[in-house]
């Protein structure tokens, strides 16, 4: 930071020569109305000629702009589509009317026996979708299969209705494979 003051600063020989000269002259230094002459031109040319308050303004209208859409914007999004005082009318209540005996007879056994729901899972999907119009080999070429195919294979032929020959191939994997662990699903055929 420069802290002399610039009035003070030393001038060189023509600096001070120029003013020797200026001094000389009748007055001493130029005129009053020569100096408010010039001060008033540099005064206009400033304020003709200001960058910052041109900036100025235009930061100030592009902020108002700006300030002026974000409340439209949430203005829109805080307005619901529909009123929330008013409610939809609620369904008309349904008579209870008595079930028919077949169907509390269902109710009942399905409270009965729970537990039996739980123990056979429903066959796989895949199984039911692999099964090419219920066109299956004989049984006994089931043997060639991996146990796990053989499995899905006595499962194919159940969906295909073949119920004979899942039960016959089924006997033939229990008998070709006894430490296999057989499937949940299965065990009630092979009984």
């Amino acid at each position: 930071m420069h802290t002399d003051d610039p009035r003070k600063e030393a001038h060189d020989a023509e600096e001070r020569a120029l003013a020797r000269i200026v001094r000389a002259l009748s007055g001493g230094g130029p005129s009053s109305q020569l100096d408010a002459a010039v001060l008033a031109a540099a005064r206009a040319a400033v304020e003709r000629d200001n960058p910052r308050r041109r900036l100025s303004l235009r930061w100030g209208f592009g902020a108002s702009a700006a300030a002026m859409l974000a409340v439209a914007l949430f203005w829109q999004w805080q307005r619901p589509d529909a009123p929330l005082d008013e409610v939809a009318p609620l369904a008309p209540a349904l008579e209870t009317v008595p079930a028919p005996d077949s169907v509390r007879g269902r109710a009942a056994a399905d409270t009965v026996r729970p537990q039996t729901r739980d123990i056979a899972p429903p066959a796989p999907a895949a199984a039911l979708l692999s099964v090419p119009d219920a066109t299956l080999p004989p049984p006994e070429s089931d043997e060639s299969l991996a146990p796990a195919d053989w499995i899905a294979r006595i499962r194919e032929r159940l969906a295909a209705g073949q119920a004979d020959d899942a039960r016959r191939s089924l006997r033939r994997f229990i008998d070709v494979h006894p430490d296999h662990p057989l499937p949940d699903d299965l065990r009630a055929l092979a009984e």
